[in-house]
């Protein structure tokens, strides 16, 4: 944890250091999170009860949704680089040889903090929608902590994966991780509002409703036995992941090969 906290840190210190840009950068990606909260807004206010659920109900699972992503905006988009910046550019070779694990490295290298509009539209719509619902007991507060660090394992552990069979496979199962990115905005809504096969995808397959609906749906009191399968599932996938990543860097060639 030492060096993780030393990584993220060197990275937050190094951006910040370029103030202008570093401002910029946060503002434009306030403003954009903005655009789409406004949008979430004017289609809830057409639709004020969506599949039994009303507006505050729908802002709550949006805002839950929008901490993981977040999370995963700061944190995992250096994976998206595996194939192109760490592959073929040879970066891979640097960080193997730091003197601690290689996704380390990836994962906490390159954390991009002006990339914060996320995380922060989600706290505040968290923290004023749960007020308003009267979710906010010391229980859920400390049961919401646990259930987002759960959330955000389970997806970056998904993510991983997807990379790692990429390297296993030589890239040719790159894609996965793109489709998680593009499952991931199914978590924005209730499951319940999607078709069956839908819904049996992001639960099931490609579990990425695990990271936002069926938590939030515990928050809010609804009795739901799939959100226990967030804080369950997330180490089991966790160390999956962390596995097939060192299959997958042990079959890796530098670009010298």
């Amino acid at each position: 944890m030492r060096v993780i906290w030393a990584l993220v840190v060197t990275a937050f210190r190094a951006q910040v250091r370029r103030r202008f840009d570093f401002a910029m950068g946060v503002v434009s990606d306030l403003l954009i999170q903005l655009a789409s909260l406004t949008f979430v807004l004017i289609l809830y206010r057409q639709y004020p009860n969506i599949g039994g659920w009303g507006q505050n109900e729908l802002l709550f699972i949006f805002g839950f949704s929008q901490i993981t992503t977040g999370l995963c905006t700061i944190f995992l988009v250096p994976l998206m680089m595996v194939g192109d910046y760490y592959m073929y550019q040879g970066h891979l070779d640097r960080v193997l040889l730091r003197p601690y694990p290689s996704i380390v490295g990836v994962l906490f290298e390159e954390a991009i903090f002006f990339d914060i509009g996320n995380l922060l539209l989600g706290c505040i719509l968290l923290s004023f929608v749960g007020a308003a619902l009267g979710v906010w007991t010391f229980t859920n507060i400390v049961l919401a902590m646990v259930l987002i660090i759960a959330s955000f394992v389970l997806v970056a552990s998904l993510l991983v994966l997807g990379v790692a069979l990429a390297l296993v496979f030589h890239d040719r199962f790159q894609v996965l991780h793109l489709l998680v990115n593009s499952l991931q905005q199914f978590s924005f809504y209730p499951v319940t509002v999607f078709p069956p096969l839908i819904r049996a995808v992001v639960t099931y397959v490609i579990p990425v409703a695990l990271s936002s609906y069926y938590p939030a749906v515990v928050l809010l009191g609804r009795d739901s036995s799939a959100a226990w399968a967030t804080i369950a599932l997330a180490p089991a996938l966790l160390g999956l992941s962390l596995l097939m990543w060192n299959i997958g860097i042990s079959r890796y060639e530098s670009t010298g090969n």
